[in-house]
C-alpha cells in the first residue's frame, strides 16, 4: 500500500453534504477515498492543461508570430465553414 499522510480540511456545509450524499449513493467507500480521487482528477486535469499550453498553445503562438499574414479572422473561418456546411446540406436535399 502506498504511504499516506493525514491532513485535515474544512469544507463549506453544502460541500460536506454533497460528499455525504455521494458516499450514501455508494460511489466511494470513504471520505478519504472520495477526496483523494477528486484531488487526483483535478491535479491530472491541471497537468494536462499545462502540457497542452506548453506543447500546442506556445507552438501555435510561435507559428502565428512567425507568419501573421497566414492568420485568418475567426469570423472568416466560421463563415467559410458555414458555407461549406450549407452547400453540403443543399446537395443532400
Amino acid at each position: 500500500m502506498a504511504a499516506t499522510r493525514k491532513i485535515t480540511v474544512e469544507l463549506p456545509e453544502e460541500t460536506a453534504q454533497r460528499v455525504d450524499r455521494r458516499l450514501a449513493e455508494g460511489g466511494y467507500a470513504s471520505q478519504s477515498e472520495m477526496v483523494t480521487a477528486s484531488l487526483n482528477a483535478q491535479l491530472d486535469s491541471d497537468e494536462r492543461l499545462s502540457r497542452w499550453e506548453d506543447q500546442q498553445l506556445k507552438a501555435a503562438l510561435a507559428e502565428w508570430q512567425a507568419a501573421p499574414e497566414k492568420v485568418r479572422p475567426v469570423n472568416e473561418v466560421f463563415d467559410s465553414a458555414l458555407a461549406r456546411y450549407e452547400a453540403r446540406k443543399a446537395r443532400e436535399a
